[in-house]
């Protein structure tokens, strides 16, 4: 299987900040031979929670690797044409 793009989908539209970081597993950070993502949805710098209630999120596997603006707008309409119809607003 080739490289694929992982996506997130937040359920109710809002306004506020989301975060990922890149944490390696040594001082070396990034170049780290392990480490995680970190995934900060609604959160303020030092991670104070803005979410309030449930949230719902959708994650996926898109089949392409992006690799330039016009992936990036080609995986916003992917995204847009099977999420946007079952999202909520606030």
């Amino acid at each position: 299987m080739g490289a694929g793009t992982f996506y997130m989908v937040q359920e109710c539209l809002d306004d506020f900040t989301d975060m990922i970081s890149f944490l390696g597993n040594t001082e070396e950070g990034l170049n780290s031979p392990d480490g995680m993502s970190v995934f900060g949805f609604g959160r303020e710098q030092g991670a104070s929670p803005l979410l309030s209630g449930s949230q719902s999120f959708v994650i996926g596997l898109y089949p392409e690797r992006i690799v330039d603006g016009q992936g990036h707008e080609k995986l916003a309409t992917y995204i847009e044409s099977r999420f946007l119809k079952v999202r909520k607003t606030r």
